[in-house]
């Protein structure tokens, strides 16, 4: 019994309008088979593509149909004329070059072609050239009226911007909606500001359920990225300026978008004293920040700090991280160094392992200047466990590493004061129960 799949696709309203409905596509392949097979010798399947493109293969039922070739399930595959396959020469040139490698059939009911024929195949690569050349003429007239338009002053986008709606007397334009528009204010000058971050302006949103919308934490980034605020429109790559009244400056849309690129470049680095630090002369909460020494556009140091606004004045983060770690150190208990050495004593055998792999790998695959490299970096990190364990033996450091730090941080400092003049601190501890 042969194995039919029959495929059909609508993408548009006019295809339906125009004889491409799937119901149409449906019962002209369901006769074909009729009239072509005995009842009893075939089993016919069809697969239905709703509102996709054919201008490449990234469609559900059309990658499945491509597994099924590729494991020889099926013995033909129908479809009412071609451009409902593909309207890419590539993708069919592709699709013929599996079904031949597979002896699968491919019939088009419109076209009545043969593919087992050279003929036949170089017929249906110049129908696919055809329907290609006819979709790039549609995506190439389309884009050039619409850029037309927003040349004249019209928005031809189908989404308006937040903050915005269409004209009444006229569609063609936009005007301010007040109403939302203010929060579109509020959004650039409280980022711009650095009152709240992007992040904090979603929780108030998403908490309060703002304009009675449900709030994502990308629909804040992208109002901010969207030159439609500024009045202007992009479109394919170019700007139209001017197009639609602006809600805000183009200045404040900078100063905002700087705003949110200092703040991701602040998550680049780790800063475990962050909202704990406070200035002992002002008690402002001091902020972190970061910068560069570059030697050919490369980083060659990075240099961490915190810094108070009010005084004007910044600490280093390694400063405040070494007397932190002697404090520590003081505190806690030897259940904790024993805890603490335990687990330095499990990274250097985690360590070892892995030299280990690396050794094997070498004698089995020969010198590979990769594998070399692997391994002299894990000697020197052995290296620097095996100090690090001595010192805190001889009881000159604490056995505290970066990744635990944190940790310790926040079981057991409340707070920090920090005298930025003098470059020391005073640790208050959290309470805790004997």
């Amino acid at each position: 019994m042969k194995k039919i799949i029959g495929y059909v696709r609508e993408s548009t309203q006019w295809q339906v309008v125009n004889g491409y409905n799937l119901g149409e596509q449906k019962r002209k392949i369901e006769e074909y088979c009729k009239y072509k097979y005995e009842a009893d010798c075939y089993e016919l399947e069809i697969r239905e593509e709703r509102g996709a493109s054919a201008r490449n293969l990234k469609r559900p039922h059309i990658q499945s149909i491509i597994e099924l070739i590729k494991t020889k399930s099926i013995d033909i595959l129908i479809i009412h004329n071609l451009d409902r396959l593909t309207r890419s020469v590539k993708d069919l040139a592709y699709l013929i070059e599996l079904l031949e490698e597979y002896q699968i059939e491919l019939v088009s009911i419109t076209e009545n072609i043969d593919t087992t024929t050279p003929s036949g195949r170089t017929f249906i690569l110049m129908i696919g050239v055809i329907s290609q050349w006819e979709e790039d003429s549609i995506s190439w007239r389309t884009k050039r009226g619409m850029s037309e338009a927003l040349e004249r002053g019209y928005y031809c986008k189908s989404k308006v911007p937040l903050g915005y709606i269409r004209d009444p007397q006229d569609k063609h334009y936009l005007i301010i909606d007040e109403e939302k528009a203010r929060y579109i204010r509020y959004i650039f000058e409280t980022v711009a500001s650095g009152k709240k971050t992007a992040n904090e302006i979603y929780q108030d949103f998403k908490k309060e359920k703002t304009l009675g919308k449900r709030w994502w934490k990308e629909d804040i980034y992208r109002i901010l990225k969207n030159r439609a605020y500024t009045g202007d429109v992009e479109l394919y790559g170019k700007v139209y300026e001017g197009v639609i009244p602006a809600i805000i400056t183009k200045d404040l849309q900078i100063a905002a978008l700087e705003r949110v690129k200092l703040c991701s470049r602040k998550k680049k680095y780790q800063y475990p004293f962050r909202g704990i630090l406070v200035c002992s002369k002002c008690g402002s909460t001091l902020k972190c920040d970061s910068t560069h020494k570059k030697i050919r556009g490369k980083v060659y140091r990075v240099y961490q700090y915190y810094f108070c606004e009010c005084c004007n004045s910044r600490i280093s983060q390694k400063c405040i991280e070494e007397q932190v770690e002697y404090k520590l150190s003081h505190l806690l208990d030897k259940e904790h160094m024993k805890e603490a050495r335990e687990s330095f004593l499990r990274y250097l055998k985690r360590v070892e392992k892995d030299i280990n792999s690396v050794i094997d790998l070498i004698l089995k695959q020969g010198r590979n200047e990769i594998l070399i490299k692997k391994y002299e970096n894990l000697v020197n990190e052995r290296e620097e466990i095996f100090k690090k364990v001595e010192k805190q033996s001889e009881g000159n450091t604490p056995l505290i590493d970066t990744e635990n730090l944190k940790d310790l941080i926040y079981k057991y400092i409340k707070y920090i004061r920090v005298d930025l003049i003098k470059k020391s601190i005073n640790v208050e501890y959290k309470k805790r129960n004997k």
